[in-house]
């Protein structure tokens, strides 16, 4: 409904349940209620895909035989074998105005992380010698749990509801809350320097959209339509400015994570206010309601 709402303006979908009771309750019982201030907006969601095991599979092998060595009978006997799983999670959130309790049309955010959440290795190894024998086996599991990946998705989906609301590309919150200056000096002067060959610059360019299934061509530096075309469906799925052409914005997000080895180029800081850099609005005066559940 948000979707569709965004473009025709024809549907308005209000939200109406008992946590805008409880937050007028607390507006009335506060003991500063004079300047309390209500909650320009609210966040609303769920979880709206959990498969614990989408796919599974398992692989292993062996091997035995039987040889002499100076009248001594040696038999070897090894095998391994592997299996592994991988679910998905996908969370749904929208915005909503707490004035008519309305959601905000094309204010949503959807998005999925799939994860291996169980992994397991066995090696086995038999050897004997005459009457003797040697045996040996290791076994290895490891599981991950899922509530790590409900934390990455509400804060991925909160940096990019809030982009939205302050007009800032979805990207861009993500690159600010994490940028170090001198890291972002180094990309400029690789960039410029690249430029200086564009051949080199093309190529660079093509092997990372090659990794993100937009081009599906030779990464041969040549600066084509195809390749045209490939970069600006790249420039358009990310927010950037969807030119055809190659420029520092799109080289520094090909750069924050490297599809071909990958490698985070970016690290993490604590997310403060000062993180999103100058170049991004911060509006104080925003308050946002997170209803329970």
């Amino acid at each position: 409904v948000s979707q569709m709402a965004n473009r025709s303006k024809a549907v308005r979908f209000v939200a109406y349940g008992a946590d805008i009771k409880d937050m007028l309750d607390l507006q009335g019982a506060h003991p500063n209620k004079r300047s309390f201030r209500t909650p320009d907006y609210f966040i609303r969601g769920g979880v709206t895909q959990h498969n614990k095991k989408i796919w599974s599979g398992q692989s292993g092998g062996g091997f035995s035989g039987e040889f002499e060595i100076l009248r001594d009978s040696y038999e070897p006997l090894s095998s391994y074998s592997g299996q592994k799983g991988f679910g998905s999670i996908s969370i749904d959130l929208n915005v909503g105005t707490i004035s008519n309790l309305q959601m905000v049309p094309g204010m949503t955010s959807s998005n999925t992380i799939a994860l291996y959440p169980s992994e397991n290795e066995s090696v086995t190894a038999d050897l004997s010698v005459g009457h003797f024998g040697l045996t040996f086996s290791l076994n290895e599991n490891i599981k991950r749990d899922f509530n790590a990946v409900y934390r990455t998705l509400i804060q991925v989906g909160m940096i990019e509801l809030i982009g939205r609301l302050q007009k800032v590309p979805y990207w861009r919150c993500l690159e600010n809350a994490g940028t170090i200056p001198e890291r972002s000096k180094k990309l400029r002067a690789e960039f410029d320097q690249m430029a200086k060959a564009p051949t080199s610059l093309v190529r660079f360019v093509q092997e990372r959209l090659i990794a993100l299934a937009y081009y599906h061509g030779e990464a041969n530096g040549m600066f084509d339509e195809v390749t045209r075309q490939a970069i600006e469906s790249y420039q358009q799925h990310h927010n950037l400015l969807a030119t055809g052409e190659i420029d520092f914005d799109m080289f520094k997000l090909m750069n924050l994570y490297d599809p071909v080895g990958g490698i985070r180029q970016v690290g993490l800081i604590p997310f403060s206010k000062s993180a999103w850099g100058p170049e991004v609005p911060y509006a104080p005066g925003l308050s946002v309601h997170a209803p329970d559940g």
